[in-house]
């Protein structure tokens, strides 16, 4: 885990397309006394980052990022003790060493980011 203490998973489960992830973001952490101090929001390239860390839980492989497609911020995730935010996945293996992944993050209420890219499996 790149962020240590940042997040913390609360439940997983297997879908038709992939598996789904539900976590609570640490509004304590370090990362928030930079990002912002008084109105904390979650910096997108840690959203990128646990969506790699999820999958390479998900399937015991190491990742690297090969290329990322499509990011589309719909809108900021606000860290709070309660809130629970869903990371829904979709993968698609390419020939033995290259996954398709699609990601949508989301609560009860909206969807956060929209992640489609493509990792190496290392």
């Amino acid at each position: 885990m790149l962020l240590q203490n940042f997040y913390k998973i609360k439940d997983s489960k297997t879908t038709e397309k992939g598996f789904i992830y539900s976590i609570n973001i640490n509004e304590k952490h370090e990362v928030f006394k930079g990002h912002f101090p008084d109105n904390p929001v979650v910096p997108g390239v840690c959203l990128i980052q646990i969506i790699e860390e999820l999958i390479e839980l998900e399937l015991k492989k190491e990742l690297k990022l090969y290329k990322a497609g499509n990011i589309k911020f719909k809108a900021a995730v606000i860290p709070k003790s309660e809130n629970i935010i869903n990371f829904e996945y979709e993968l698609n293996f390419i020939e033995t060493s290259n996954l398709i992944v699609k990601c949508e993050i989301s609560d009860s209420e909206r969807i956060y980011m929209s992640f489609k890219g493509e990792f190496n499996i290392v």
